[in-house]
């Protein structure tokens, strides 16, 4: 593994065992490795791989809640009261008289 902080995105990329990540992070910071500019980069980059999969878990979220939204809303529009309502807004607008 090459030294500094290219070497470090390397080892952290090519690792994909979390727990393995997890304990070399813990040896390192037991060890006081983490100082200084060069620490925050190595720190970021392991934040970055542990954290990997999380931006997908929040987009199913999303889209699981825009798609419950869209169902409740075609629901609550076509609905009697709500269709006649409408229904009516559209026939006195367009019979008003200019």
């Amino acid at each position: 593994m090459a030294g500094g902080p290219a070497g470090w995105a390397a080892w952290a990329a090519s690792c994909l065992d979390y727990r393995k990540v997890k304990g070399r992070l813990a040896a390192r910071r037991r060890a006081g490795c983490f100082g200084g500019e060069w620490g925050r980069r190595r720190r970021a980059a392991l934040r970055q791989k542990l954290d990997r999969g999380m931006t997908t878990a929040e987009y199913a979220m999303g889209t699981l809640a825009a798609c419950a939204f869209a169902a409740v809303l075609f629901k609550v529009v076509t609905s009697g009261a709500v269709s006649s309502a409408l229904s009516s807004v559209i026939g006195k607008a367009l019979h008003v008289q200019v």
